[in-house]
């Protein structure tokens, strides 16, 4: 009988909440090394819906009514870099906006954060084992209550928030991870032979997410001093964040390092109409920076400040996974050369990295069979 030839594998997100269409797909190619060892190549292709179409034509108030319903991951920091947007455009075109159209509050942000951490969290600790245990505990971080997320951290760490920011060097941590059972420390001891990988000499795609918040942190900074900016100290980074977000006021963390400010330019230096305006505002998402550039145009009378008169004429949103999850991305560069012990050691590593950088959307890994070269001659 013919030697059975050996398949591609796929592997898909043990959990999706994703209410829409859309996803990440890589495809890893592996070469063999000595010993068994594999060499990663991959290409990275993402695709998500484009929300800001379904916006176009709306005047501003409807828009704006039904943004959080069409963007139900992150609505929050959704609102926010909108709401920054049309508060740019206010001032010089005179249109008079609503009330309601205005920026969450920071403590809403925060939540927001928590709730995205918590939920990413549990899909890790659902890769391979039973994460339903730890569901009651994600639930409560997944609630704006922070004296239960105090309970709720301390019981998924095994440190209070408080004593999880104290952390400092190596050594700490990795007293941490050596002696408690609790899951997050348990996951990092169960893949200690993959916590390097994703590391990079260079990369060019600027981080604005939990790793790229924390990276000045003492203990990050030691991680990386030793894994470098692979799985250790990105989830670490994450894990930290949360933890910020329990001990410290919402602003202090939510609103440092944030230096974007909106825009906002009239229609003739953009070769339009006179009475159009393009406007731009800015937000952090639990997953790094989030733009939206939105035109609209008034209908009327350019001095014309009913807001009815005023319709979107383009809404585009430049998201986190937009920038970390295209082709030649973070995570592509971020796996190109990495290696592993075997096929399943690279499937595994590649998701957790995946995991890690966190996309928005679903997500399938497709690793074609190692390719052996044949020396035998005809």
């Amino acid at each position: 009988m013919p030697d059975q030839q050996p398949k591609p594998i796929t592997v898909q997100p043990t959990a999706n909440t994703l209410p829409f269409t859309g996803g990440v797909c890589v495809q890893l190619q592996l070469s063999p090394l000595a010993q068994g060892r594999v060499a990663l190549a991959a290409q990275v292709s993402c695709v998500r819906p484009d929300a800001g179409r379904a916006l176009a034509g709306l005047p501003i108030e409807t828009a704006w009514q039904r943004l959080p319903h069409l963007l139900s991951l992150c609505p929050i920091a959704q609102q926010t870099a909108a709401a920054q947007a049309f508060a740019a455009l206010a001032q010089p075109s005179h249109v008079l906006l609503p009330a309601q159209i205005q920026s969450p509050p920071t403590e809403q942000l925060a939540a927001e954060w928590m709730r995205e951490h918590a939920w990413q969290n549990w899909q890790l600790l659902a890769l391979d084992g039973d994460a339903m245990p730890f569901l009651a505990d994600t639930r409560v971080l997944r609630h704006p209550d922070p004296q239960g997320w105090e309970t709720a951290f301390t019981h998924l760490c095994g440190l209070s928030a408080e004593a999880f920011c104290s952390l400092a060097s190596f050594e700490d941590w990795m007293a941490w991870i050596q002696h408690s059972t609790a899951p997050y420390p348990a996951l990092l001891h169960r893949y200690l032979p993959l916590l390097s990988f994703g590391a990079q000499s260079s990369c060019s795609q600027p981080e604005s997410g939990a790793f790229g918040r924390q990276y000045a942190h003492p203990l990050i900074q030691a991680l990386i001093g030793r894994y470098g900016n692979g799985i250790a100290a990105r989830l670490t980074a994450r894990w930290l964040e949360m933890a910020r977000l329990i001990a410290e006021p919402a602003e202090q963390v939510i609103l440092s390092g944030v230096d974007q400010t909106a825009t906002c330019e009239k229609g003739e230096s953009l070769d339009m109409s006179p009475s159009t305006w393009q406007v731009s505002g800015h937000a952090m998402a639990s997953r790094g920076s989030l733009s939206h550039r939105i035109t609209v145009q008034n209908t009327a009378s350019d001095e014309d400040p009913n807001l009815a008169r005023w319709q979107i004429a383009r809404w585009e949103i430049d998201a986190p996974t937009d920038r970390y999850f295209a082709r030649g991305g973070l995570l592509e560069q971020a796996l190109n050369g990495q290696t592993a012990d075997d096929r399943q050691q690279a499937l595994r590593a590649a998701e957790l990295l995946l995991h890690a950088i966190d996309p928005c959307v679903g997500f399938e890994i497709v690793c074609a069979p190692i390719e052996v070269q044949n020396d035998a001659t005809a």
